[in-house]
């Protein structure tokens, strides 16, 4: 029984010190990572209210309230650096800046601990009103975390010896409780094995041992029992066996009874049955198998499958045999040629047949003509891929017009004809993915191509091109190149190196106010795989691979969109221009200047403005006529066009009165501007009917926000004001 508890010992030490070792692992590691997580839950919360903190002094550049807040945060004894930058990465203050530098805090792209986890580094934005102002890097003190590892470990280890020893001493008290009943049970069963079965376990306790020592005496009665009766029922056995051998001959009476009735079953069989041995070759056949291989009765034994197979037919017997060889059934279909030289299509299912040693002997096997099935099925699956062409057909063409769908909705969303050709081109891509695509846009001063969006090998750029050089505009509809060996080759084509494809040409045009052209060609690296060999030799894409009509859907909404375009500029020119001096209307210039004033509020910078005013000019007009009058306003408007910046806005504001905002100037700036617009103005000469009219002389007031004013009525009229007060003072001269 030492033994045994030994065992036991064994058994249970490994699973008490894997469980203190488990504990020593897991706990430290749980333990740490909940420090971890708190401590950096706490220090992103210290970071985010500091940060907060500060915003307001570094918005208003508060330097001493900055430093305050620093001190004050460095206190708290867990920092080792504070650095605070604004938006353009400027220290504007730090804290311990030698050991943010060493810790290399500006590489810092997120919250993280050092390599040493001594150090938790934290980057935070600050931020004010959605905008970032700057950033606050702070490092905290992480020692505090090892420290109170050690202790718990420290803990957890004098925690574990004792459970280990405790549960040693355990193991050894309940093993010797356990193996007492065992030593019993042990002699007991020694004395049975030496015969004498009138021994029994003598084990009173209720337990699992007491229960095994009662079914242990149970087995000892039953053995006995046992024993008495055998030599009684070996006699029974001799009897049963001389009935059982009369038996087994009925029974081969009755399998040779059984076996005629199988020939004359398969001899009846509408399928043919035939037995191959283990190189092919039949050994048993039915009238049916040899009516399908079309020979007389007995005409197939002795011959092999072989004889009547293709090539391709024996290797696939050849490849179904060596699975019969390992005992796997199989259904296959097999091509044969009949003895008349007929082709038929059979049905083979095989089952191997093996011999009491379990060798391989051959295969059972029936014959099915399928011949006509097959053609029926061949029939139904051509009509299946007809079929199954049409539904992709309809797919691609539901896919396309979904594409041109998609296409419109993002064409009625541009704002200048460069989007839409660019949309045309991504959009062209997708709808001929295996081509090469651009659209020409004939210019209307030159009347030259000039090449607008492309895609796939089709180039960028082009040479100067003539509307007379591509043949779909000459012939003005689409122009399909199907055979470029035979065909015209438009020169645009020829130069983009893609003569040696089949390509089209479609014409847009739209009302007359459009001259362009779409060319679709092949990708040449496309061609040997999409095309095939027509008559003469030359390859030409599949049947309705060119799609001409779909390409002209296509061209039809780039012109259409691009008329569009232009008609709605040229309306909304209309609408903020003035139709005499060509400036820009009242209108214009309240939405203009509501803008402008926005951007200068956001930016702080100032917007100066210029009214002027044509002196005596209802004189001038009553003395020559209003068509001279007019003539006097466009050479006015003219002169303060030439004389502003790109950025500045002249307008109307009505009669001889006009505006100029200039955004981002000051006074002065304007107050130069209208000094030299008044001196220019002296030398304007005006002519009417052939003879100079004039003297013309301009009248200035100026103004300024957002010293003039809160808002941009307030400085047109502070302006206005000082116009007034230029006319008052002997005009042609200039007040700000």
């Amino acid at each position: 029984m030492k033994s045994i508890r030994v065992k036991i010992l064994l058994a249970t030490m490994p699973w008490l010190g894997a469980f203190c070792l488990l504990i020593l692992i897991i706990s430290p590691l749980q333990i740490k990572k909940a420090l971890i997580e708190t401590t950096t839950s706490k220090v992103l919360r210290v970071a985010g209210a500091s940060a907060e903190t500060i915003t307001v002094p570094v918005y208003f550049q508060d330097d001493t309230s900055i430093k305050e807040e620093l001190r004050r945060l460095w206190k708290s004894g867990d920092i080792v650096y504070i650095v605070i930058q604004n938006s353009t990465g400027e220290i504007i203050a730090s804290q311990g800046l030698n050991t943010a530098e060493h810790v290399r805090y500006a590489d810092n792209k997120g919250n993280r601990f050092t390599p040493d986890e001594n150090l938790f580094l934290t980057v935070t934005p600050i931020d004010y009103q959605d905008v970032t102002l700057g950033r606050m890097f702070i490092g905290f003190k992480t020692d505090f975390i090892a420290s109170e590892i050690q202790k718990i470990r420290t803990r957890i280890i004098v925690f574990c010896f004792l459970f280990f020893f405790l549960g040693t001493a355990a193991v050894i008290l309940m093993s010797g409780w356990v193996t007492g009943p065992l030593k019993t049970m042990t002699a007991a069963a020694g004395q049975i094995a030496e015969g004498d079965l009138s021994r029994r376990v003598r084990v009173q306790t209720r337990d699992e041992t007491g229960i095994l020592a009662g079914s242990f005496n149970k087995m000892v009665d039953r053995l006995q029992e046992l024993y008495q009766n055998l030599e009684s029922k070996v006699e029974n056995r001799t009897e049963e066996l001389r009935l059982e051998i009369g038996e087994r001959r009925k029974a081969e009476d009755l399998a040779r009874e059984n076996e005629t009735l199988l020939r004359s079953m398969l001899e009846g069989l509408g399928d043919g049955v035939g037995i191959v041995d283990e190189q092919e070759v039949f050994t048993v056949s039915n009238p049916a198998l040899e009516e399908i291989f079309g020979g007389p009765p007995g005409g197939l034994s002795g011959r092999s499958v072989t004889d009547f197979l293709t090539q391709s037919g024996i290797e696939l017997v050849v490849g179904q045999t060596q699975q019969r060889r390992k005992g796997v059934k199989g259904v296959y279909d097999l091509e044969i040629i009949t003895i008349a030289g007929e082709r038929k299509m059979l049905l083979i299912n095989a089952m191997p047949r093996f011999d009491r040693e379990g060798r391989y002997i051959g295969t059972l096997v029936v014959f099915t003509d399928i011949t006509q099935r097959k053609h029926a099925e061949n029939q139904v699956r051509e009509a299946n891929e007809k079929l199954r062409r049409n539904i992709v057909e309809m797919e691609r063409r539901n896919t396309e017009l979904g594409l041109l769908y998609e296409m419109g909705e993002s064409l009625q969303t541009c704002q200048s004809e460069e989007e839409i050709y660019a949309i045309g081109a991504r959009f062209g891509e997708k709808i001929f993915p295996q081509q090469s695509g651009a659209f020409f846009l004939a210019e209307k001063t030159s009347g030259l191509l000039d090449i607008k969006s492309s895609w796939g090998n089709y180039p960028s750029t082009s040479a100067d091109l003539d509307t007379s050089d591509c043949w779909g505009l000459r012939r003005g509809k689409t122009y399909i190149l199907e055979n470029p060996e035979k065909d015209l080759v438009c020169r645009h084509i020829a130069e983009a190196g893609l003569s040696g494809t089949p390509s089209l040409c479609v014409p847009m045009t739209s009302y007359g106010d459009l001259r362009g052209v779409l060319t679709i060609s092949y990708a040449p690296l496309e061609t040997k795989s999409r095309f095939r060999r027509n008559g003469v030799g030359s390859e030409a894409p599949l049947s309705g691979e060119l799609r001409p009509r779909l390409a002209a859907n296509l061209a039809e909404y780039i012109g259409t969109a691009v008329v569009n375009l232009r008609l709605r500029e040229s309306l909304r020119e209309k609408s903020i221009r003035d139709p005499l001096t060509g400036l820009f209307n009242r209108r214009f210039m309240e939405e203009t200047l509501e803008r402008e004033i926005r951007r200068a509020i956001w930016m702080k910078a100032p917007v100066g403005m210029i009214v002027a005013d044509i002196d005596h000019f209802k004189i001038f007009n009553d003395t020559y006529g209003h068509e001279a009058g007019d003539i006097m306003l466009r050479e006015i408007s003219r002169l303060l066009t030439n004389h502003v910046r790109q950025e500045d806005v002249v307008c109307r504001l009505g009669g001889e009165e006009f505006l100029l905002i200039m955004p981002g100037a000051t006074l002065d700036l304007v107050k130069a501007r209208a000094e030299r617009l008044c001196t220019d103005a002296h030398g304007q000469q005006i002519l009417y009917m052939g003879q100079p009219i004039g003297p013309v002389t301009l009248s200035f007031g100026c103004g300024s926000f957002p010293d003039d004013g809160e808002d941009g009525a307030e400085v047109i009229k502070t302006a206005d004001m000082r116009l007034l007060q230029a006319k008052r003072e002997g005009r042609d001269r200039v007040v700000c």
